[in-house]
Protein backbone atom coordinates (compact mmCIF):
# COMPACT_ATOMS: atom_id res chain seq x y z
CA UNK A 1 0.00 0.00 0.00
CA UNK A 2 2.74 2.34 0.86
CA UNK A 3 4.39 1.47 -2.57
CA UNK A 4 1.65 2.76 -4.41
CA UNK A 5 0.93 5.45 -2.57
CA UNK A 6 4.86 6.55 -3.34
CA UNK A 7 4.43 6.00 -7.15
CA UNK A 8 1.07 8.22 -7.27
CA UNK A 9 2.62 10.66 -5.27
CA UNK A 10 6.22 10.31 -7.58
CA UNK A 11 3.82 10.29 -11.11
CA UNK A 12 1.80 13.61 -9.66
CA UNK A 13 5.53 15.14 -9.27
CA UNK A 14 6.43 14.26 -12.73
CA UNK A 15 3.40 15.37 -14.16
CA UNK A 16 3.52 18.90 -12.22
CA UNK A 17 6.94 19.66 -13.06
CA UNK A 18 6.91 18.81 -16.65
CA UNK A 19 3.74 20.93 -17.38
CA UNK A 20 5.74 23.38 -15.48
CA UNK A 21 8.32 23.37 -18.10
CA UNK A 22 5.72 23.25 -20.68
CA UNK A 23 4.12 26.81 -19.79
CA UNK A 24 7.73 28.07 -19.68
CA UNK A 25 8.53 27.16 -23.43
CA UNK A 26 4.94 28.28 -24.41
CA UNK A 27 5.63 31.92 -22.46
CA UNK A 28 9.17 32.33 -23.73
CA UNK A 29 9.09 34.85 -26.99
CA UNK A 30 9.65 33.70 -30.56
CA UNK A 31 12.40 34.91 -31.71
CA UNK A 32 12.55 38.77 -32.83
CA UNK A 33 11.50 39.78 -36.41
CA UNK A 34 14.19 41.39 -38.10
CA UNK A 35 13.72 45.21 -37.79
CA UNK A 36 12.51 47.23 -41.44
CA UNK A 37 12.98 50.52 -42.09
CA UNK A 38 11.61 52.40 -45.19
CA UNK A 39 14.22 54.67 -45.82
CA UNK A 40 11.19 56.04 -48.84
CA UNK A 41 11.09 56.52 -52.28
CA UNK A 42 15.22 57.46 -53.83
CA UNK A 43 15.77 58.79 -56.92
CA UNK A 44 19.09 57.41 -58.92
CA UNK A 45 20.39 59.96 -61.26
CA UNK A 46 22.57 57.44 -63.87
CA UNK A 47 22.04 53.95 -65.13
CA UNK A 48 23.62 51.36 -62.52
CA UNK A 49 24.53 48.22 -62.36
CA UNK A 50 23.83 45.77 -60.02
CA UNK A 51 24.85 41.98 -59.77
CA UNK A 52 25.34 42.31 -63.59
CA UNK A 53 22.11 43.55 -64.26
CA UNK A 54 21.69 47.46 -65.88
CA UNK A 55 18.66 49.25 -64.20
CA UNK A 56 18.22 52.58 -65.76
CA UNK A 57 18.16 55.62 -64.08
CA UNK A 58 14.50 56.87 -62.00
CA UNK A 59 12.80 56.48 -58.89
CA UNK A 60 13.29 53.36 -56.75
CA UNK A 61 11.76 52.48 -53.56
CA UNK A 62 14.47 51.83 -50.55
CA UNK A 63 14.44 49.61 -47.42
CA UNK A 64 16.55 48.30 -45.05
CA UNK A 65 16.43 45.07 -43.27
CA UNK A 66 18.69 44.39 -40.19
CA UNK A 67 19.17 40.40 -40.32
CA UNK A 68 20.48 37.73 -37.96
CA UNK A 69 23.70 38.35 -40.87
CA UNK A 70 23.74 42.28 -40.72
CA UNK A 71 21.77 44.75 -42.32
CA UNK A 72 20.54 44.61 -45.76
CA UNK A 73 19.19 47.45 -48.58
CA UNK A 74 16.22 46.00 -50.34
CA UNK A 75 16.27 47.73 -53.56
CA UNK A 76 12.09 48.32 -55.15
CA UNK A 77 10.39 49.00 -58.42
CA UNK A 78 7.05 49.41 -57.51
CA UNK A 79 5.87 46.54 -55.79
CA UNK A 80 8.29 43.73 -57.12
CA UNK A 81 11.90 43.51 -55.48
CA UNK A 82 14.70 44.24 -57.30
CA UNK A 83 17.61 43.23 -55.44
CA UNK A 84 19.61 43.15 -52.38
CA UNK A 85 22.57 45.41 -51.46
CA UNK A 86 24.59 44.29 -48.20
CA UNK A 87 24.97 47.49 -45.92
CA UNK A 88 28.33 48.60 -45.26
CA UNK A 89 28.30 49.35 -41.21
CA UNK A 90 30.62 52.44 -39.64
CA UNK A 91 29.37 52.82 -36.12
CA UNK A 92 30.70 55.76 -34.06
CA UNK A 93 33.01 55.58 -31.14
CA UNK A 94 31.55 54.87 -27.69
CA UNK A 95 29.73 57.65 -26.11
CA UNK A 96 29.13 59.05 -29.60
CA UNK A 97 25.69 59.59 -31.32
CA UNK A 98 24.90 60.97 -34.13
CA UNK A 99 22.37 63.83 -34.21
CA UNK A 100 19.20 61.94 -35.78
CA UNK A 101 16.43 60.29 -34.30
CA UNK A 102 15.26 57.91 -36.52
CA UNK A 103 17.25 58.23 -40.03
CA UNK A 104 18.53 60.70 -42.50
CA UNK A 105 19.43 59.90 -45.73
CA UNK A 106 22.43 61.73 -48.01
CA UNK A 107 22.99 60.93 -51.57
CA UNK A 108 26.32 61.73 -53.61
CA UNK A 109 28.80 60.40 -56.13
CA UNK A 110 32.24 59.28 -55.71
CA UNK A 111 35.38 59.96 -57.75
CA UNK A 112 34.77 60.16 -61.47
CA UNK A 113 30.89 59.15 -60.75
CA UNK A 114 31.96 55.72 -60.94
CA UNK A 115 29.49 55.00 -57.80
CA UNK A 116 26.60 56.39 -56.55
CA UNK A 117 26.83 56.32 -52.75
CA UNK A 118 23.80 56.17 -50.58
CA UNK A 119 24.11 57.27 -47.36
CA UNK A 120 21.93 56.56 -43.84
CA UNK A 121 22.32 57.85 -40.71
CA UNK A 122 21.20 56.42 -37.86
CA UNK A 123 21.36 57.34 -34.26
CA UNK A 124 24.45 54.89 -33.28
CA UNK A 125 25.85 54.11 -36.90
CA UNK A 126 25.82 54.57 -40.28
CA UNK A 127 25.11 52.69 -43.06
CA UNK A 128 26.57 52.63 -47.03
CA UNK A 129 25.57 51.31 -49.93
CA UNK A 130 27.08 51.80 -53.26
CA UNK A 131 25.63 51.15 -56.78
CA UNK A 132 28.25 51.34 -59.63
CA UNK A 133 26.58 53.70 -62.67
CA UNK A 134 27.25 52.98 -66.30
CA UNK A 135 29.83 54.66 -68.24
CA UNK A 136 28.65 57.48 -69.89
CA UNK A 137 29.83 56.12 -74.35
CA UNK A 138 31.16 58.47 -75.89
CA UNK A 139 29.68 59.37 -79.03
CA UNK A 140 32.01 59.30 -82.23
CA UNK A 141 32.37 62.26 -83.92
CA UNK A 142 31.58 62.69 -87.68
CA UNK A 143 34.99 63.27 -89.11
CA UNK A 144 35.18 66.63 -90.41
CA UNK A 145 34.92 67.41 -93.83
CA UNK A 146 37.02 69.98 -95.74
CA UNK A 147 35.73 71.85 -97.91
CA UNK A 148 36.79 71.50 -101.67
CA UNK A 149 38.51 73.64 -103.61
CA UNK A 150 36.28 74.93 -106.53
CA UNK A 151 38.16 75.50 -110.30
Amino acid sequence: MKQGIATIIFFVIISLLSFGYAQEEAQQPAAPAPEEVGIGNIYFPRPFIQAGKDYQKGVYTVKIVYKDSGPVFLVYKKDDMLFEEIAVIKKLPEGKKNSVKRFKVRKDFLKDFEYFRLRVMRPDHTLFAYFMTKKKTEIPEAPEQTPEKQI
